[in-house]
């Protein structure tokens, strides 16, 4: 239909005029370059292209095929794990072992002999690869569905399940040309400082090896390790473990049994007992007579305040705690005692028998003086000295066999109550004295029962043993491993042939301890020992910042007395 208004016809468009060939060609010849250029660019484009594709397309394939051989070995792995946790024999933790579990303990000696660091492994691994227990040092540390901890026993050690986790570190140069290993000390004239064992620790572990309870927990690493360093004149041995494993006498019986397989003399090797029953698991349920300190438990409100004052110095205290060497010759320990017999002898009755003192007494009285003066802000604070008991003599025969080595924990801690302003006022005698009345009062078969009676109580409730004090106070371990005699430990039969004239006993000219305890605060442990040529060695834990004051103060009372 039309519109109903008048249109105009479109005006008609205008047509380009016609272009001749020749024009043609002039435009073809001015865009040829110019197309020939993108053809060009586009040719490089699309090359770069499908080679970034054909990269991409190779990482992806090699990814692929990493993550499938990955999954393939972890799915190995943990095939091969449940196959070795299912043919393992699996042993309980003792309840006495539980305590100590947060602790690795590093043990090093020194051999002035070049040894032969496969002789020593293999003679390990033999003596744990027998019967009468000792299978239980080639452990896995282990936690069961109910959260209860076991040690798993691999029934055959091989490549795949090795008895203990070994290293070999060798060095050709002699011992004193080792920028490290020429710092270790020797034994000094007068009471000091000689060295800071955490500078040494390089020494006594290798990279990977474990620092806490949780390296050890559901991995599979055998719990004994072994480290030798070898020199051209010396060697450096170490064995760790986690504290759960043994105490520092198991440790003992396990180097005098490893000596032995070295001699040849594996049939003199005695049977192990309490690996598959617990022989303390009855200790603390026939409590006939209370505790001497049962009135100084804390309670559940002092332990929080006491673990929160722990809490706080961790978080705003800027200390740098290291662990120390003290050597004090065994001249200066005898004067030492000696003294300390003078001063008991004076304030008791003239005609009374004169009390008797050990080294392991005195020295203990002696150290914890310096670590007083170091340590308390607040001179009337409760401090609390623990020595450490060995509960093998006290239970023995009711509860050990005394034919057999317990490689175990049997330890008890012995608490003196004074504080800082007391130990320092009062002379060196009065405090050894009160540590061997300590001893003497709490090591009765009665005194050890009604202690585990309560620490068993406090276990059950809180998955600790009771802690005796108050939440102010300040507490020092001491743990005696002069009894211990490790210096008399006799690896000559390790000797590298040819490489020594040595035709005697081979025994360590210095020992070593390393502990690694996490969450310490509050507590300040040490540890004695003793050497073949009669000097005594003390492992302190000390503040950095106290060392100059303590190093003078030693040198003060020496060049007094």
């Amino acid at each position: 239909m039309d519109p109903p208004w008048p249109t105009a016809a479109a005006p008609p468009i205008p047509l380009a005029p016609p272009c001749t060939q020749e024009q043609l060609d002039r435009v073809r010849a001015e865009l040829a370059p110019r197309f020939r250029i993108l053809h060009d660019l586009l040719d490089e484009q699309v090359a770069e292209e499908r080679e970034r594709v054909k990269e991409r397309f190779i990482f992806v394939c090699v990814a692929v095929l990493a993550v499938k051989m990955e999954m393939e070995l972890l799915a190995d792995a943990e095939e091969r794990k449940d196959k070795n946790v299912k043919s393992h024999q699996v042993v309980p933790v003792h309840m006495w072992d539980l305590p100590i579990r947060s602790a690795v303990v590093y043990h090093m000696s020194r051999f002035n002999a070049p040894l032969d660091a496969n002789k020593l492994r293999d003679s390990l691994i033999k003596l744990i690869d027998r019967d009468g227990g000792w299978r239980k040092l080639g452990a896995r540390l282990h936690q069961n569905d109910k959260k209860a901890l076991e040690l798993h026993i691999p029934h055959r050690f091989d490549t795949d399940q090795p008895a203990i986790a070994f290293n070999h570190e060798k060095f050709e140069c002699t011992i004193n040309e080792h920028p490290l290993a020429s710092r270790l000390p020797s034994a000094s004239q007068e009471p000091e400082i000689v060295a800071c064992a955490s500078d040494l620790v390089a020494l006594m572990r290798s990279k990977g090896d474990p620092e806490s309870f949780q390296d050890y927990l559901n991995k599979d690493r055998p719990i004994l390790g072994l480290r030798v360093v070898t020199f051209d004149d010396a060697t450096l041995v170490t064995l760790s473990c986690n504290h759960l494993l043994l105490d520092g006498l198991g440790g003992k019986a396990v180097l005098d049994a490893w000596s032995l397989v070295l001699h040849g003399r594996e049939h003199e090797v005695p049977d192990l007992q309490g690996v598959y029953e617990d022989p303390l698991a009855t200790l603390g349920t026939q409590s006939t007579v209370p505790y001497k300190h049962e009135s100084r438990v804390m309670g559940v409100p002092q332990l929080i305040l006491f673990g929160v004052r722990a809490l706080l110095r961790r978080t705003f205290s800027k200390s740098e705690i290291k662990d120390y060497i003290i050597c004090v010759p065994s001249s200066y320990v005898k004067e030492l005692k000696s003294n300390a017999l003078k001063e008991i002898t004076r304030a008791s009755d003239p005609l009374a028998e004169t009390p008797f003192l050990s080294d392991s007494d005195v020295l203990c009285a002696w150290w914890s003086r310096y670590i007083a003066s170091c340590m308390s802000k607040q001179p009337t604070e409760t401090l609390v000295i623990n020595n450490l008991l060995d509960l093998r003599p006290v239970l023995t025969p009711e509860l050990f066999c005394p034919e057999n080595p317990y490689v175990s924990n049997a330890l008890m801690m012995m608490p003196t109550f004074t504080t800082a302003a007391q130990l320092l006022r009062k002379p060196l005698g009065e405090t050894a004295l009160s540590l061997r009345q300590t001893i003497k009062q709490l090591s009765t078969r009665e005194q050890v029962e009604a202690r585990f009676s309560l620490d068993r109580e406090w276990l059950r409730r809180t998955g600790h043993p009771a802690l005796y004090g108050d939440p102010w106070m300040r507490m020092i371990i001491c743990t005696n491993w002069i009894k211990g005699k490790i210096h008399e430990v006799d690896f000559s039969p390790a000797l590298l042939e040819g490489k020594s004239r040595n035709t005697g006993p081979v025994c360590p000219s210095y020992n070593q301890i390393h502990a690694i305890i996490k969450d310490f605060d509050l507590i300040s442990g040490f540890a004695i020992s003793k050497d073949k040529d009669g000097n005594y060695w003390i492992y302190a834990r000390l503040d950095a910042k106290h060392r100059s004051k303590v190093e003078q103060m030693l040198s003060e009372e020496f060049w007094a007395d």
